[in-house]
């Protein structure tokens, strides 16, 4: 199974200062409805209001094969609104109308299981304690813990100091991390795998998996680095580009006997990160943030 622990809002998506459309969202809301697209077994982590907003989430993912047996329905608050403003690239900035209460996670994991954590969600006041209670109860049971900061700074809940010591506990804990470039320029002042590496030691042992967009992905693990070229295309939105990445690696690593995931080689996780651009590019092509159901067949051919 794989959890992926984050936060669950409605977009609603603006271009040329007109809405043009409307769509459940969140980070890893979008890699879980992604993976299960897939054929994986996903559920959903998060906390939502008892509110038609958060009936419209729950409908959505019941439709797409994700569970929310483990999300936390607040009573007396509202699902989180976000306004999402597309530029001539089709990147997005945003603007949130947020959930205040508190959520509590229960989880009972086992080695075969995935949690994906990503985005300001594990690092937020609010939620942080919540999402590290989880990413231990994971480590615990030997899950494989995968972990995308999509750090931004500057953000008022918490101050720059506090939230770049989260997010290196949590790539310390991760089994595997993403970054991209920007996350990287963020959190380290540098876009070299090697140096992030030595200001880590911990990610000398793990897949650190470097995303360039448009110039590609870096994978360095256990002293090797290999890169891989994106796929050029003309994107529509790259909203979901990110977290459609994070989608093809968890599913691919799900599919993994557990025993075997610490005998995985550079090679091997080349081949998934070739399925996960191929996905990522895919998802770019449409207004949706994951993507579109079909058959997916020769996504798993990184398998043989």
């Amino acid at each position: 199974m794989i959890y992926g622990v984050g936060e669950s809002l409605v977009d609603i998506i603006f271009k040329n200062n007109s809405a043009v459309g409307s769509t459940p969202g969140g980070s890893v809301l979008n890699s879980t409805v992604s993976a299960a697209r897939l054929g994986a077994s996903v559920s959903l982590v998060t906390d939502l209001g008892r509110d038609t907003a958060g009936q419209l989430i729950m409908s959505f993912l019941k439709d797409n094969g994700v569970s929310f047996n483990h999300a936390f329905i607040h009573d007396d608050d509202q699902t989180t609104i976000a306004l999402a403003f597309l530029n001539d690239s089709g990147d997005a900035s945003y603007q949130f109308y947020k959930i205040s209460s508190l959520p509590s996670f229960n989880v009972n994991f086992s080695e075969a299981d995935v949690l994906l954590a990503a985005s300001f969600y594990a690092i937020s006041p609010r939620t942080s304690e919540a999402v590290n209670n989880l990413v231990d109860d994971a480590l615990r049971a030997s899950a494989f813990v995968f972990y995308d900061p999509n750090y931004r700074p500057g953000n008022k809940e918490i101050s720059l100091e506090d939230s770049r010591e989260r997010v290196i506990d949590l790539i310390n804990k991760a089994s595997a991390v993403r970054l991209s470039e920007e996350d990287s320029e963020n959190i380290f002042s540098t876009k070299d795998c090697s140096q992030i590496v030595s200001i880590i030691p911990s990610l000398s042992q793990k897949p650190l998996i470097l995303t360039r967009a448009a110039n590609g992905v870096d994978l360095y693990y256990r002293g090797k680095l290999r890169s891989f070229d994106s796929v050029r295309i003309d994107p529509v939105s790259t909203i979901g580009a990110g977290d459609t990445f994070n989608a093809g690696i968890v599913a691919a690593v799900s599919a993994i006997n557990p025993e075997a995931r610490s005998q995985l080689d550079i090679e091997f996780y080349g081949k998934i990160i070739e399925a996960a651009i191929k996905l990522s590019a895919s998802v770019c092509l449409s207004m949706e943030n994951y993507i579109q159901k079909g058959d997916y067949t020769s996504f798993w051919n990184f398998i043989d």
